[in-house]
């Protein structure tokens, strides 16, 4: 390691024709990026509620392709009827096969009767009440449509401008609009990000240094790392999504620490006097093995997050992990050319290197801070819990999002417990109907069931809670077949709607094990997205612990490598505590719940923090020095780090802003714990090991 730095600035013309090549090689691997805008977040195949969520949509469709709230004028049935009809007429045009359902199918022979008066009385029969609003002013119309991927959105997006005869309004909701409105924001924060971030990287820079050279070598330092993370992309066969993405920005606000200490430690006062060729060998020396280790550390971190079941924090992981030890690699294999252009002067004073001073003449005061941190957050330990939901990832203030609260406020309950029932035994004792039967009794006679709105059975054309008058129309109109039996008949579903996502848990909870004596020799799957997102957390949680224990035991390791002293490593471990500890304040104080994101910026800001660590590690164990110029280098990088991360607030997706706004704060304690805490429990230890 001493002869290295002297070898990478000899061979530094060889070093940087491996580098090209590795760059050219690289580039065979890229393909075109594939956004998706899937909603969901967690794509966890193996988890039993998301198997049962895809098995009733394979046997029992997805529903409707599109949900219009329909807001009439106070005119009569018929008007609105025609209305619809000419909104179909107008769908029709852009879209194949098109089928428009209402509650007004079953107007018959009232459709001269006002439209209001028929609404209020359709709240009688509870399966209206679904698509009714409950101020009876606006009713759910279903549309479904012939589509494919590429289908063009516009006008349904639109449709709410458009006027139809006996309608005042119309609002729309659909999964396909909503994937096609995060597809295109994921698009707008994959330049938007990078390119603030790269600006505010530009203005900070010329500020610390005051010369364009540094500014160019940060920037041709930062591209190829954002080249080698879209070729990881491609190599891990991973799409842009709301997970994804965010491996992009932390590879471009890492992939500049490492060559601001090194032009940093350029401008070390240290070496003031001497050529170039001495100051960029002598920054090697300094920066090399803590850079190393501060991207291994990091990387490890990021690979932790492979323990997920969700595949989409699996690929965050690969990505982003092996971009950073990448990034490494291609700066110190380019650097030491770049070096040589920036011009051979003393830094002159701003508010870092007085900033830089004040933390090293306040020692103590900032420790006791620290140490008050960690302390207070242990208040907020039990309040911290795991809470995701199918809302988290909507775009913020988006037309979907709106229109989706609007559709939870004005209906019931959307809350909703599919329990599909297969016939596995032949042998068994009762038939599937007759067992359909006794489970939709038992569950309609439970006190925690506020309302079962239908269940349905092969051997009898049974609609639970419907009056008998209305009771041929609606078989008539609804395929019982195609809605709740399987096209074999060998399953049936029963749905039951609940008051609150939290009352589906409890339901199957209490319940699964008298369901499942009464289902011997049958199969039985409870689906729900609440269920989903109730494993979700679980999963988060179980997956966030293992990462943790196993990204801090191999950087313990790693410190314990550089330092060869468990005293040290203790130590550096507790300087660590007051930042980790800023996460549970943050999301304690704010009332924050974790989630597939903020789950992440445990195990991310675990990898990071280390980083300073390292470096004060190796610069006053190993070298047996001050600080120095790495007190400016540490906060130039952590000020830049803070920023990048605080950029996350231009995303129109609040889990992001949230990662972005937590992992800032830990960057700020960590940076003051390093600088104070860290130094000064190492300066009590050395000075008690000389004196004993």
């Amino acid at each position: 390691m001493r002869k290295l730095p002297e070898f990478i600035y000899e061979q530094r013309y060889k070093l940087f024709l491996v580098w090209l090549v590795l760059l050219v090689l690289s580039a065979f691997f890229l393909k075109p990026l594939n956004i998706d805008g899937s909603s969901n977040e967690t794509n966890m195949q193996d988890d039993p509620y998301f198997k049962a969520m895809a098995k009733m949509d394979s046997l029992f469709g997805k529903g409707p392709d599109v949900i219009l709230q329909i807001t009439p004028k106070q005119v009569s049935l018929q008007e609105v009827q025609q209305g619809l009809d000419a909104l179909k007429d107008s769908l029709s045009v852009y879209y194949e096969q098109v089928e428009v359902e209402s509650i007004l199918d079953f107007g018959g022979a009232i459709r001269k009767a006002p439209v209001s008066s028929f609404l209020k009385w359709s709240t009688s029969l509870p399966m209206a009440k679904d698509v009714i609003s409950t101020d009876t002013l606006s009713f759910l119309a279903s549309v479904s449509l012939q589509t494919h991927s590429d289908m063009d959105l516009e006008y349904l997006n639109t449709i709410g401008d458009f006027q139809f005869a006996g309608i005042e309004k119309i609002s729309s909701f659909s999964f396909l609009q909503l994937e096609g409105e995060i597809k295109l924001l994921l698009e707008r924060d994959l330049l938007l990000l990078p390119l603030v971030l790269i600006s505010f990287f530009v203005l900070f820079l010329l500020y610390v240094y005051r010369s364009w050279q540094s500014v160019v070598i940060c920037i041709l330092g930062i591209l190829p790392s954002v080249f080698f993370t879209l070729v990881c992309f491609s190599f891990f066969d991973a799409k842009v999504n709301l997970i994804t993405l965010l491996a992009i920005p932390i590879v471009i606000v890492l992939s500049i620490a490492d060559i601001v200490h090194l032009i940093t430690g350029f401008y070390s006062p240290t070496y003031h006097q001497e050529e170039k060729s001495v100051k960029i060998i002598q920054s090697l020396k300094a920066y090399l093995l803590p850079s190393f280790l501060t991207s291994l550390t990091t990387c490890l971190a990021f690979y932790s997050l492979a323990l997920s079941q969700s595949e989409h924090i699996q690929k965050l992981g690969l990505i982003a992990g092996t971009a950073i030890i990448g990034s490494f690699f291609f700066t110190y294999l380019f650097i030491p050319i770049l070096l040589r252009w920036l011009p051979n002067k003393k830094l002159k004073d701003h508010g870092v290197t007085k900033l830089s001073k004040h933390f090293s003449s306040n020692r103590k005061l900032y420790a006791a801070a620290m140490t008050l941190c960690f302390l207070s957050s242990l208040f907020f330990v039990s309040d911290v819990e795991f809470k995701s939901d199918f809302e988290n990832f909507f775009p913020k203030n988006s037309p979907m999002g709106k229109n989706y609260k609007e559709l939870n406020t004005h209906y019931s309950s959307q809350a909703k417990l599919n329990i599909l029932i297969e016939k596995k035994d032949e042998k068994a004792s009762s038939t599937l109907a007759n067992t359909v039967d006794e489970v939709a009794a038992l569950a309609n006679g439970e006190e925690n069931v506020l309302q079962l709105t239908y269940a349905r059975s092969a051997s009898k054309n049974r609609i639970m809670g419907i009056s008998p008058f209305s009771l041929q129309s609606l078989t008539q109109k609804y395929d019982l077949k195609k809605n709740f039996i399987s096209e074999d008949a060998a399953t049936e579903r029963i749905e039951l709607r609940f008051s609150s996502p939290e009352e589906i848990k409890n339901f199957e909870d209490k319940m699964s094990d008298q369901i499942h004596k009464l289902t011997e020799g049958y199969q039985v799957d409870y689906a729900s997205s609440s269920l989903v997102m109730e494993a979700v957390d679980k999963n988060i949680a179980s997956a966030l612990i293992k990462s943790l224990l196993a990204s801090t035991l191999l950087i313990i390791v790693v410190i314990l490598f550089l330092t060869r002293s468990i005293p040290q490593t203790f130590f550096s471990l507790l300087a660590n505590l007051a930042p980790l500890s800023a996460i549970i304040l943050v999301l304690g104080l704010f009332d924050l719940k974790l989630n597939v994101l903020t789950a992440i910026t445990s195990v991310v800001c675990l990898g990071l923090i280390v980083d300073d660590t390292i470096h004060v590690l190796y610069r006053k164990v190993r070298l047996k020095s001050d600080l120095h110029e790495l007190g400016i280098g540490m906060l130039s990088t952590s000020i830049l780090l803070t920023g990048g991360f605080l950029s996350l607030n231009l995303s129109y997706f609040v889990p992001t802003q949230t990662f972005g706004n937590i992992s800032s704060v830990v960057f700020v304690i960590t940076l003051v714990s390093d600088l104070t805490l860290l130094p000064l429990l190492l300066d009590s230890y050395r000075k008690k090991k000389d004196f004993t």
